[in-house]
């Protein structure tokens, strides 16, 4: 939605902390991205956790019978070890769910899905960010909405934004403010 709406007007995602894992996916389908110097960004992975208590139960003298209708009713299930093909299955869901995530993020971005994926889900800050591609410019946070409001009474219809730097348009604000 949020990909379709930038090609109508200016969609502008600003991280002042975290955009990590879903809200990177988020801030990716903007047509602007501004992150500031000790911002977080990336984490473009998946991650599933299994945990069994089969040995604590059986320490503890509990023992559990699972009643099922369906041969894999009760995959993954906590009560039980996690059997070697049940983890294989898991692990090739995860890996299509991050292709799935990556193919977006690339999409939105520009990137290829190569260079997203090489990313191998890490967690970028301020202009590393902007270095691995997945921002625009960096920016002092208490610029953002002078930046931000710059860029809107220029007045460009469609979904792309001028693009001016932090500064540039920190200038041109004080600029249109002190009347000089």
């Amino acid at each position: 939605m949020i990909y379709r709406l930038r090609q109508q007007k200016p969609v502008w995602a600003l991280c002042n902390d975290t955009a990590c894992s879903a809200a990177m996916l988020l801030a990716s389908a903007c047509s602007r991205r501004l992150v500031t110097q000790t911002s977080r960004i990336g984490s473009i992975g998946v991650m599933m956790s299994h945990v069994s208590y089969a040995g604590h139960l059986a320490q503890a003298g509990v023992d559990i019978t699972l009643i099922y209708s369906g041969a894999h009713k009760v995959d993954g299930n906590q009560f039980e070890a996690l059997p070697a093909e049940v983890r294989q299955d898991m692990q090739q869901r995860i890996d299509a769910a991050r292709r799935m995530f990556a193919e977006k993020v690339a999409m939105y971005t520009g990137l290829s899905v190569d260079a997203v994926t090489g990313t191998e889900a890490a967690v970028f800050e301020g202009q590393s960010g902007i270095e691995a591609g997945l921002a625009d410019e960096l920016i002092n946070a208490s610029d953002a909405i002078s930046v931000m409001a710059t860029a809107l009474n220029s007045n460009v219809r469609g979904g792309t934004m001028p693009q001016l730097t932090a500064t540039e348009a920190a200038a041109q604000e004080n600029q249109r403010v002190m009347g000089s």
